[in-house]
């Protein structure tokens, strides 16, 4: 792919003048034409191994993608044509030269581009009106609180009084970067979530550079045979770490919860969902809209609407999937923002949670013994999943299309593919507060501990390094080792993670426990969610808007992600002060907290109780 010199293109502009009064006004227009080169029994060799082109990229062509500059009078439509009919010709170059293959050109009119941007619609002024709307409210309300309240010493009397206290930055602020925690908080969590949080921004950084111009394309298959980038393809299993904690947070909650009322009914259970629909999902319109408005006016380029554009188009036509948390089962091959897939799999989690926490409350024995089931089915269905499908790795390592959209839709995309994590997470929660309540002993001696932790250490290196050879492009795919894979990668990352969370709990985590309970962690794991819904739009502004090919390096690619990771901590902070703290304060107000619930966090801080874990999700 070569991108050619795209603002000198679209910076070109030619007008009438005295000497040529009938020039036509028109501007450059920068178009990526695709030239696919057509070879039926063409060949790659990869690794010392011959392929052929039909079985790496499931076409039996080579998409060669050049940069052209022309008129903006000029139509693609035309242009398509016109260069299709130079290589259809008689005696064309091709024949010629007697090489024996064929090229089709194709011009989508997405990929070509002028410097006027298309005019603004009713829904982008919407967007800016609500934007600006919460920016006033926000700063009447912090001049109100600082000024008013906080250098008096007065306190809210009226709802009004505390409804805009709600959008102050000055008090969300000090909520957020307080270092201070509950008695019954869990420190180590905060540590778990920062650097999950950053496992996936690192993830999704390397996920997008099979879609960018990089020169050294072919280099990809030896680059994966480095065994430390398994670390990076097998960053989704981040977003475990995250189900985990949901689940075991649900489950602590409602014990401490019913333990007071004695009572779970019905209207609890709507109750629950309504609080925790309330508390997730204003800040994920926002960044719906953005997504579907304004990102893509933030910047240009050759390749902004092939990313970019088409995140527009999926948010404007796909919103409704989204907002009602079913768009990985409703529209997973065109769904708004790529993340939120992870979104609606922990809603439906949370949905189903009642059947597995209420049994486990009210007649523990029949409790472990579904969930023991629900265990082994949650490991079962994604081995099935891959034995049926022939899936090979967690993630398609593939450039055919068609193979990438089936995988991630059979495989990646489902609750019931990564629900182990979730399942767990409820055990253990339970666990948590039967210990807390003196209930339950986790005392281990020197030598249990000892195991423990090589165990721990052995299921969490094998979830992930095992699969090492399913993620090569030479793999020779053997169905009984890529499904055992895919079975139980999550399975032993989750028992890895639960043994040291409980040994962080019990007093046995030593350094492990005092690093991950770090004081700086707190406020920064209360940004994770914030961080997880804008952290796409950071990285769209870097990747999306690239203007050259260049040589990957993993040097180049940490630098830029560092940039990212503190841009991303910046946009999280923004979304946080404007939207999330702001409605989680609002609904506290108008329906209540829904009762004193443990949490991480100091009180009251507008943030979610236990069961809504998922908020501090990456």
């Amino acid at each position: 792919m070569d991108l050619g010199g795209y603002d000198q293109c679209i910076k070109v502009k030619v007008r009438p003048t005295e000497e040529q009064p009938n020039l036509p006004k028109f501007s450059g227009q920068h178009c990526l034409i695709t030239n696919s080169i057509y070879l039926p029994n063409g060949t790659i060799v990869l690794n010392g191994e011959t392929h052929s082109l039909l079985d790496l990229f499931g076409r039996p062509y080579v998409p060669l993608t050049l940069a052209q500059c022309y008129p903006s009078l000029c139509k693609p439509n035309v242009i398509q044509e016109g260069l299709n009919g130079v290589f259809s010709v008689p005696d064309n170059v091709f024949d010629i030269l007697g090489v024996g293959f064929s090229v089709n050109v194709t011009v989508d009119p997405n990929d070509c581009h002028v410097a006027k941007r298309p005019p603004y619609d009713a829904v982008d002024w919407t967007v800016l009106i609500i934007i600006l709307l919460l920016v006033f409210l926000g700063v009447i309300s912090t001049g109100v609180d600082y000024f008013y309240i906080s250098l008096n010493n007065r306190k809210p009397s009226s709802s009004t009084m505390k409804l805009l206290g709600s959008f102050s930055f000055y008090s969300n602020a000090n909520k957020l970067f307080s270092m201070r925690m509950v008695s019954d908080a869990i420190p180590s969590l905060n540590g778990l979530k920062f650097f999950s949080m950053c496992w996936v921004v690192l993830g999704h950084r390397y996920m997008y550079l099979t879609r960018e111009p990089i020169n050294n394309f072919t280099e990809v298959p030896d680059i994966l045979k480095e065994l430390g980038k398994m670390i990076i393809v097998n960053g989704p299993m981040a977003v475990d770490t995250f189900f985990l904690i949901s689940g075991m947070l649900n489950m602590y909650g409602f014990l401490i919860t019913t333990a007071k009322t004695k009572r779970y009914t019905v209207k609890d259970v709507i109750n629950g969902y309504i609080h925790r629909y309330l508390r997730l999902t204003p800040a994920y319109l926002m960044m719906i809209a953005f997504t579907a408005t304004w990102l893509y006016r933030l910047r240009d380029g050759p390749l902004w609407d092939r990313f970019v554009g088409d995140y527009k188009d999926a948010c404007r036509q796909t919103y409704w999937a989204n907002i009602i948390y079913l768009n990985n089962y409703l529209e997973p091959q065109n769904y708004c923002m790529m993340q939120s897939w992870y979104l609606a799999a922990d809603m439906q989690l949370y949905w189903l949670s009642p059947i597995m926490m209420y049994p486990l409350w009210k007649w523990p024995k029949y409790g472990w013994a579904q969930l023991l089931v629900l265990t082994i089915a949650s490991i079962i269905s994604p081995f099935l999943v891959s034995w049926f499908g022939h899936i090979a790795s967690p993630i398609p390592i593939t450039s055919d299309t068609n193979r990438r959209v089936r995988e991630m839709t059979l495989l990646y995309f489902p609750m019931h593919t990564k629900s182990v994590s979730y399942v767990l997470g409820i055990g253990a929660g339970y666990i948590l507060y039967k210990y807390r309540k003196g209930n339950l002993s986790l005392e281990f001696n020197l030598w249990k501990r000892v195991i423990g932790w090589l165990v721990c250490a052995v299921l969490m290196s094998y979830a992930v390094f095992g699969g090492y050879y399913s993620f090569q492009t030479d793999y020779k795919y053997n169905q009984l080792f890529s499904a055992f894979f895919i079975g139980f990668q999550r399975f032993f990352w989750s028992i890895g993670l639960l043994w040291i969370v409980l040994m962080c709990v019990r007093g046995y985590g030593g350094f492990i426990n005092t690093f991950l309970s770090w004081k700086v962690f707190t406020p920064l794991a209360r940004l994770s969610y914030c961080v997880y819904l804008t952290h796409i739009v950071i990285l769209m502004c870097s990747i999306a808007a690239q203007r050259s090919s260049f040589r990957f390096n993993d040097y180049d690619q940490i630098e830029m992600y560092l940039g990212d990771l503190l841009l991303c901590l910046f946009a999280g902070l923004v979304l946080t002060l404007l939207v999330e703290a702001p409605m989680l304060n609002v609904e506290k107000i108008i329906l209540g907290g829904g009762g004193k619930k443990p949490t991480n966090e100091r009180r009251p801080r507008p943030s979610a109780p236990p069961e809504q874990g998922h908020l501090h999700v990456a």
